[in-house]
């Protein structure tokens, strides 16, 4: 727990300050513009609000780090770093646009989010993960533009992150799919 708090301030983040955190690329699929257009509306509108983005991509086109630049923090790191990374943030972005791709897609970085303890913000019809987000009161599915880009965020309490990390154990573990694997083999 010291250590993540070091990290937090390791970055300038104070302790109530909301980290929005993305881990990835800017290819197409990831559908950037869309996750630049909402948090543009979230940093404009929550003075406290944070983007922690893992990522090599070129940022400096974005909406967003262009006009606030000092509360944008992008970092490339090895992959054993990028866990504290995400559990120093409050909230995992996962937007896509609708397509084919995205609704049959299983974006590992979901369950990454889920392990690190982060509410998921995601975008309706991405596999059965916006389901299961609704289902598991462990994010929001944002539906376009119907009002979230004025949602308010809270920093989520310990309890939350614990909830949502036991999530990610209790689904999204080799053990959870054990037993499919041997009913399959024996087949």
């Amino acid at each position: 727990q010291e250590s993540l708090l070091k990290l937090r301030r390791k970055y300038g983040f104070l302790p109530d300050d909301i980290i929005f955190v993305y881990a990835g690329s800017s290819a197409k699929w990831q559908s950037f513009d869309m996750f630049d257009t909402y948090l543009y509306h979230w940093l404009k509108h929550i003075p406290k609000a944070k983007l922690l983005l893992l990522s090599k991509s070129d940022a400096s086109e974005m909406k967003t780090v262009q006009a606030y630049p000092e509360r944008v923090f992008q970092k490339w790191l090895p992959y054993d770093e990028v866990v504290s990374h995400l559990q120093i943030s409050d909230y995992g972005i996962l937007i896509r646009e609708k397509s084919i791709t995205n609704e049959v897609a299983a974006p590992t970085k979901f369950a990454e989010y889920l392990a690190s303890g982060l509410q998921v913000l995601i975008s309706p019809y991405v596999g059965d993960y916006s389901a299961f987000v609704e289902e598991h009161v462990c994010g929001k599915v944002l539906e376009g533009n119907k009002g979230e880009y004025g949602l308010t965020f809270e920093q989520p309490p310990y309890e939350r992150k614990q909830y949502h990390h036991q999530l990610a154990q209790s689904y999204f573990t080799k053990a959870h799919f054990k037993s499919d694997w041997q009913k399959l083999i024996a087949v």
